[in-house]
């Protein structure tokens, strides 16, 4: 009997190993067997943490206080209703959070949250928000069988519900929610049915809200409480020239992002698009918005006149009048001006550059790149993660949808800057059923915790390493099995220390690193 529960001793710890001798858990409660007894090392612990400053990585089910300084990973069916986070906070299914300060990112897998202050952005997959004030909340359904609601909160940053991705069939439910001073709205993965009551009374309904991404498309928040969805068409007129475009559906009442001119008439140049054929009505350039309501109603067909400049005299052929003539402000959204185009879409883009070196194919006239700018490329889209003299840094944020072999750039060109991609976003090919192989460059310095999470096609990743590389937490768990992790260009001991920090982000039965 005793050489059993020693055995069982010994299989409990190796389960659950205490990450560091320093730290006794137990000398650190209280009466109510609670630890208020704070540490510099990693711990994972099992009783409910009730205050102490914690530098380290900890790894925790129930929090009612305390300071983290580092990352917090939260497990099982607990609940965090307390404390002060200044790290990244990772949690599993069935944990609830109802309050707590939360100065970083907050990655909520099948989350549950009711309450507490997020100053950093959160990333919700599936589950529901019923409370809590959020400064960035990005809520996407990739369940087909669990639900995404964000219900009863309040937003005072962005808030962003993008595509339902790769095999999610059902849309982020919204309802009465709070728009304080956000600069950014985005409803493209709502339920439909949601739109009407999605967003309290106390959000000023002049918020222009992105309902779709390509083309891009705003709506007034009123006109969208009131339903007003109605549809027209969109057309493209060349002017004199030759060739052809196809149409465009937008709502009566919308704005919507202008494409590149594919017409043509010999011996000119494009200028512009302009409501009226003369040059004489309102004026956009390529990428640039256009509210289509005035004076217009469902089923109407609003026109766009291409405008041409005559190659050797640069008089606007069509009217004289010069490139400038009946151009409007172009600083504001909606009814009352155009926006300037920066949605990273480039008429190249598309084109894909499989050697990881600078990918030229998000190149357009746009205004200046700033954090939080999104580009697309070939091999998926790039957020903008930093901005300075120096150098302009962003992250892979996302796949395209129906590519099996993708290659992550170590730079692209935007704007005439070049912008170094330093980082995979976390989630950013979180349960993608198409990439079989995906090869990292050796300018990524971060993979993000579950970046590459349940990934049922994969085949090979291939990792250009940093030897500086950081891998979050579940980056590449639940892989397909058999599925393999390269990593290349790193000499011997740098080759050694990289492969032990993804190994232990791995499902051992499924992958293989080499």
């Amino acid at each position: 009997m005793r050489k059993y529960f020693t055995l069982l001793a010994i299989a409990f710890f190796m389960m659950f190993p205490l990450h560091s001798q320093a730290y006794d858990e137990y000398s650190a409660l209280d009466e109510n067997q609670n630890i208020v007894i704070g540490t510099d090392e990693d711990v994972q612990v099992f009783h409910t943490i009730a205050d102490g400053t914690f530098n380290g990585k900890v790894t925790a089910g129930n929090i009612t206080g305390g300071t983290f300084n580092g990352e917090v990973i939260i497990q099982g069916n607990v609940e965090v209703s307390g404390g002060t986070f200044n790290g990244n906070v990772y949690t599993s299914e069935e944990v609830k959070i109802s309050g707590g300060t939360f100065n970083k990112q907050v990655n909520a897998t099948f989350g549950n949250i009711t309450g507490g202050d997020f100053k950093g952005i959160v990333l919700l997959e599936c589950g529901s928000i019923t409370g809590g004030t959020f400064n960035r909340l990005q809520a996407i359904g990739v369940s087909s069988s669990v639900d995404c609601t964000v219900e009863n909160c309040v937003i005072t940053g962005m808030f962003e519900i993008p595509e339902t991705p790769y095999n999610g069939t059902r849309k982020v439910r919204v309802k009465n929610v709070a728009l304080q001073n956000v600069t950014h709205v985005s409803v493209i993965g709502m339920d439909e049915a949601c739109y009407k009551d999605a967003f309290s009374n106390e959000t000023d309904g002049k918020i222009e809200v992105m309902m779709s991404s390509s083309p891009a498309r705003y709506l007034k928040i009123q006109y969208l409480r009131q339903g007003l969805l109605d549809q027209l068409t969109v057309a493209f007129d060349a002017n004199g020239g030759t060739g052809q475009m196809e149409s465009y559906w937008n709502y009566v009442y919308g704005s919507i992002q202008l494409p590149k001119c594919t017409f043509t008439k010999a011996g000119t140049e494009f200028v512009e698009w302009n409501t009226k054929a003369g040059g004489d009505g309102v004026a956009r350039k390529e990428n640039q918005f256009i509210y289509t309501g005035a004076e217009h109603k469902k089923g109407d067909v609003f026109t766009v006149y291409a405008q041409w400049k005559d190659g050797s005299t640069g008089q606007t052929d069509n009217t004289g009048k010069g490139e400038d003539a009946g151009k409007t402000d172009d600083t504001g959204k909606g009814e009352d001006a155009g926006k300037t185009g920066d949605t990273g879409k480039g008429d190249d883009a598309g084109k894909t550059d499989d050697t990881g070196k600078t990918d030229t194919s998000g190149q357009q006239e746009s205004k200046a790149l700033k954090k939080g700018d999104k580009v697309t490329l070939a091999s998926g889209t790039y957020r903008i993660t930093g901005v300075s003299k120096k150098q302009i840094t962003a992250e892979y944020y996302s796949a395209p949808a129906n590519k099996t072999k993708i290659t992550i750039v170590k730079s692209f060109k935007k704007d005439g800057k070049t912008v170094k991609v330093t980082s995979v976003r976390a989630n950013a090919m979180s349960g993608n059923k198409k990439a079989t192989n995906v090869t990292v460059p050796n300018t990524v310095t971060k993979i993000g915790a579950k970046a590459f999470y349940n990934m049922k096609a994969a085949k090979v990743i291939t990792i250009n390493a940093n030897k500086n590389l950081k891998v979050g937490a579940g980056a590449f768990q639940k892989m397909k099995k058999g599925s393999v992790i390269k990593i290349k260009g790193l000499k011997k001991a740098d080759k050694t220390k990289v492969t032990k920090v993804v190994k232990k982000q791995i499902t051992a039965k499924n992958t293989s690193v080499k």
